[in-house]
């Protein structure tokens, strides 16, 4: 809603699209098939209104917001442009690591197929370490599993299946899951399909996963919203500069895409 909102008051048309987490729709840890098809509806919508340019519709998501964006480009040609803010190209079952039961089923689904996800090794203490109160940090977790490439592969979003330029924007600190590594990937599989469309990757080396709305305070290193404390990385005033300079990023992207239409 405040992204929208921050994009609203920028001069973009913005509909904030809730895809979890709300009545009627499944939670957002993994294993509850997560519709795509919930932006498809408001692509829909933005097209039947006049007042909005419907060849001009880019979709904007953080962290697992930012998969979902990148999930949708690659399955829905209406979209225009991609924004991923500490995204991740490969579908990943979290609710192992978020929580204390091994959750198996997948994390999306569209038009009524499951798509396919990757699960991620539990290191054998993590119950314990969560059970005296350590702050948890699951970057290594996500490290491990991409070294089975091979297991992984096919939970690999299509991104160069995207119709038009992608935007990717990470913290070099993220202690969350390997963002900058993740968004390496996908820069690795757009030149390896000769990808026709701009894209860039810009990592803020210092920054956290917390990549919100810029000028707001940035207090926390830590997320406490799931049953244990998750190291989110950064620093307090590193992840403030990396939100303002992100969002500059995505304007200019934004700006640089539709230009012929501003």
């Amino acid at each position: 809603m405040q992204n929208a909102a921050l994009l609203a008051g920028h001069g973009y048309a913005a509909l904030a699209v809730a895809y979890a987490n709300v009545p009627g729709l499944p939670e957002s840890n993994g294993g509850r098939r997560i519709p795509v098809d919930t932006v498809e509806m408001g692509i829909r919508w933005l097209q039947a209104n006049p007042a909005i340019d419907s060849a001009r519709i880019a979709v904007l998501g953080v962290s697992m917001g930012g998969e979902l964006a990148l999930l949708a480009g690659s399955l829905l040609p209406e979209l225009d442009a991609v924004v991923s803010l500490n995204g991740s190209p490969i579908v990943w079952v979290r609710d192992n690591l978020a929580s204390r039961g091994q959750v198996d089923g997948p994390v999306w689904a569209y038009r009524g197929e499951d798509l396919p996800y990757a699960f991620l090794p539990i290191p054998a203490d993590y119950p314990y370490r969560r059970l005296t109160g350590e702050t948890l940090e699951f970057t290594p977790v996500y490290l491990t599993a991409l070294e089975d490439w091979a297991s992984v592969e096919p939970a690999m979003t299509r991104v160069e299946k995207t119709n038009g330029p992608i935007l990717l924007l990470t913290g070099g600190d993220d202690r969350t899951w390997p963002s900058a590594r993740l968004a390496e990937i996908v820069v690795a599989r757009l030149d390896e399909y000769n990808f026709p469309y701009p894209y860039r990757h810009v990592n803020y080396p210092s920054g956290g996963h917390s990549l919100g709305r810029p000028y707001l305070p940035t207090y926390t290193t830590i997320n406490s919203l799931v049953d244990c404390d998750q190291a989110l990385g950064g620093s307090p005033a590193a992840n403030a500069a990396m939100t303002v300079a992100a969002w500059q990023e995505v304007f200019a992207f934004l700006d640089a895409a539709f230009a012929d239409g501003l």
